[in-house]
């Protein structure tokens, strides 16, 4: 069942993000339109708890009418600043941060959040992205 794997239908957004390190860089090097990128990875309607998921940058742009070339820029600048990775081939996007924000720092084997963390990473075509996230 997918809502199982994908965990609750809402995402958190830590208070930090906003006034933290990365946060603040986002806004300082990439403007109100970066947060506002960031904010769309991490509660977009596909997204889930490991933050590993399919998000083409013309959704991005649809959704938040914002023009593509605008949207790639700010994806590299996310990429730069080590909030996401971006995998153009697959529009595969990993926020790097997420599971720690929405699952945990640490895991019971009790939870039932590594086998759906796993089923999820299983899923995912890029196997740069998912290694990336498995060694993290």
């Amino acid at each position: 069942m997918r809502r199982i794997a994908r965990g609750p239908a809402y995402r958190k957004i830590a208070p930090v993000f906003w006034i933290g390190h990365t946060g603040r860089r986002i806004r300082r090097e990439g403007g109100p339109c970066a947060l506002l990128v960031a904010f769309f990875a991490i509660k977009a309607p596909d997204s889930n708890a490991i933050g590993l998921y399919h998000l083409p940058a013309t959704v991005i742009a649809r959704e938040l009418d914002m023009e593509l070339p605008d949207v790639l820029r700010i994806l590299e600048l996310l990429v730069g600043i080590g909030f996401a990775d971006y995998d153009e081939d697959t529009d595969f996007v990993w926020v790097r941060e997420m599971a720690r924000f929405q699952i945990g720092e640490r895991l019971s084997p009790r939870n039932g959040w590594i086998v759906a963390a796993m089923k999820l990473l299983g899923a995912v075509p890029c196997r740069r992205l998912a290694e990336c996230f498995h060694a993290r």
